[in-house]
């Protein structure tokens, strides 16, 4: 009998290139409010926000004593994930005061396909029947803790012009900069910043975001060369989200300046696009419609939050 491991579930999940409103129409999978449901990952941004959670979700249960593994996922239970999701609700978030009710809806969704992809490498693997939770007793488990979790307040996380170019430029580290650069010029998510493979360089970046859907990065020569120089060389531009975080961490408390997330510099990306369109005499609804397609965006109702 052999065993499940995270690299497993990361290759079952994998729809990169796969369309993901055809898939989830042939899976037959419905999602809580019974609409259908995709069991893949088609962005690199989705695989690797997915990768994160099984990753920490694993070594959750090996610290805490659940498994003696941090790679296998067939040894996990549900007993294990509400006492994972517990402490993210007490402990988690960037400041450690815990999750938001809504974190709490997108670790559980999460779950839902680590079930998912479970239950099907089960079958293919002749593995004996997981303990992990399933789709409704992980509703349940929602349903029970996600009132304990804080609600959101939104805070408008963009920097003084003046302010973001002081901290890119304290970076020390050239892949963290490059990548907060990417952030800052071009709006892209920090999944979308910190790798980019060979295929995404021709003569210009091509970046694939949420639901699969592509669109260029609006790079300048100078940051385009850096970032082809890489792909020759190496074969890709990539940093871990880790040392990343902890350059540009280190970046703003040099400056004096309260880390909000790599979301800032996308914050203030939106907000300076939207200014300089204005500025040129582009009407606000249409210069909201752009940028949204800048940064990935398929509702200009979610690019008004970063407006506000």
């Amino acid at each position: 009998m052999k065993k499940i491991t995270i690299n497993d579930v990361m290759d079952a999940t994998d729809g990169i290139g796969i369309s993901k409103s055809k898939h989830r129409n042939e899976t037959g999978l419905t999602s809580e409010n019974n609409r259908n449901y995709s069991d893949k990952n088609h962005s690199f941004g989705s695989q690797g926000n997915f990768e994160n959670f099984v990753t920490d979700l694993c070594s959750f249960a090996k610290e805490q004593g659940f498994q003696n593994s941090a790679i296998r996922v067939d040894t996990l239970t549900g007993e294990t994930f509400k006492a994972y999701l517990q402490d993210k609700i007490l402990n988690g978030g960037r400041d450690g005061k815990g999750i938001t009710q809504k974190v709490v809806s997108n670790i559980v969704s999460e779950a839902q396909k680590l079930s998912i992809a479970i239950s099907s490498l089960e079958a293919e693997k002749n593995h004996r029947e997981s303990k992990f939770a399933t789709k409704e007793e992980l509703i349940k488990i929602k349903e029970e803790l996600r009132p304990t979790a804080r609600k959101a307040i939104h805070v408008n996380r963009a920097l003084n012009n003046n302010v973001a170019e002081k901290i890119i430029n304290s970076i020390t580290d050239e892949k963290a900069q490059i990548a907060a650069t990417l952030q800052l010029r071009a709006g892209l998510r920090e999944s979308e910043a910190i790798k980019i493979k060979s295929w995404q360089v021709s003569d210009k970046i091509d970046i694939q975001g949420k639901g699969g859907f592509h669109r260029d990065a609006l790079v300048s020569k100078e940051m385009y060369e850096k970032i082809a120089n890489y792909i020759v060389n190496t074969g890709s531009f990539s940093i871990s989200r880790s040392s990343y975080e902890k350059e540009l961490k280190a970046a703003f408390e040099a400056n004096g300046v309260k880390y909000e997330g790599t979301h800032s510099l996308r914050y203030t990306f939106a907000q300076n696009s939207f200014i300089d369109k204005v500025n040129a005499g582009i009407e606000s609804r249409e210069a909201l419609r752009q940028v949204s397609e800048e940064m990935g965006h398929h509702r200009p109702d979610i690019t008004l939050t970063y407006l506000k």
